[in-house]
């Protein structure tokens, strides 16, 4: 019984109506407010299955594959409206005195963290295999045409491009090591002042945009510079992402914007830009590990510096969201818990 403790279940009579079905199983067979399932051949009106769903009909139960252990049939995946995988399985009931008295148990396995897990490996694999070597690839490439007078550069130029591929490559593994930190170390607590994190970043910041002739304009509003109870050194990084990804999104002689406010208990970081926008079917998986946008090609990255800005903000206690515009821009909204002097 184990197994069907922590499980989505159903229990059918022979004729597949359901007799019992637990509050996990009522809730994702809800419609209107009302639990609406009568019968398991319902079922695929509030789960969406694979093509290979493991029945060629849920009833009567008729399974294309193998048996799993003590009969149980074991079906395909299947996902609910909040995008959880479960995998079906069904097994045939009886009492140890009349086998024909029996009738079904229908179980939900939960596999979402399984599935999200192995969709993370896939992530980082492709990651680690792909945008990581890419740099050096880059390097050796030029390496080998400067062998070559024919296609030689200038040592001038030479040494650039060697510099930025070296570079790339060193800010890839600088943000893999302290995305995985940050997820997996708790974060430090100390006193500081969020406006002078952020004047900081500003100057860090200002030497990249002047190179792309975009004006930088800042607003600080918080008379007490935003006090707060966090990490400084990963507050920084979080803001310095947003901020250069404002700059490295925003096309030559644009502007971009960062205002800070207090909103009751949150101190609130708004970066804005008139940059290339985002896609609105991309805007909910920007901040995914591994994920960016490159329209156009307009910049390069690796979609790892949104997912730090994330994970820094969740474990302040805070939160992200973005609203753009593709062609028009992008603000990025920062909200972090303030403390009282």
């Amino acid at each position: 019984m184990s197994k069907i403790s922590g499980a989505i279940h159903f229990i059918l009579n022979k004729k597949g109506e359901v007799l019992l079905a637990n509050k996990k199983a009522l809730a994702i067979c809800c419609k209107g407010g009302k639990h609406a399932i009568d019968h398991i051949d319902a079922l695929p009106s509030f789960l969406t299955f694979e093509e290979e769903r493991g029945f060629s009909t849920i009833w009567p139960p008729e399974p294309t594959g193998m048996s799993g252990v003590n009969g149980i049939q074991i079906g395909g995946l299947c996902t609910d409206r909040d995008e959880h995988t479960y995998r079906l399985e069904m097994g045939e009931l009886s009492t140890t005195t009349n086998s024909a008295a029996g009738g079904w148990l229908v179980w939900l396995v939960d596999l979402t963290s399984e599935v999200e897990a192995e969709a993370q490996r896939s992530s980082m694999l492709s990651f680690l295999s792909h945008d990581m070597k890419a740099p050096q690839a880059r390097a050796l490439a030029f390496l080998e045409a400067q062998k070559d007078p024919a296609s030689a550069t200038t040592q001038a130029n030479f040494y650039s491009h060697l510099e930025q591929c070296l570079t790339m490559g060193l800010g890839m593994i600088n943000d893999f090591i302290n995305l995985t930190r940050v997820k997996s170390f708790d974060l430090k607590r100390e006193f500081v002042l969020f406006e002078d994190i952020v004047m900081e970043v500003l100057d860090q910041v200002y030497p990249l945009a002047k190179v792309k002739d975009i004006k930088l304009v800042s607003e600080l509003q918080d008379e007490d510079g935003a006090p707060m109870m966090g990490d400084k050194n990963y507050l920084a990084r979080a803001v310095f992402n947003l901020i250069e990804n404002a700059v490295k999104y925003t096309p030559s002689w644009g502007e971009v914007n960062v205002l800070v406010y207090r909103q009751g208990k949150w101190i609130v970081l708004q970066v804005s830009d008139n940059g290339v926008g985002i896609e609105s079917d991309e805007i909910n998986d920007i901040f995914d590990d591994f994920t960016r946008s490159d329209k156009d090609g307009v910049a390069e990255g690796h979609g790892l510096g949104l997912a730090l800005v994330k994970t820094v903000a969740a474990k302040h206690g805070g939160e992200i969201f973005c609203e753009s515009e593709f062609g028009r821009g992008s603000q990025f909204t920062m909200k972090l818990p303030s403390c009282e002097l």
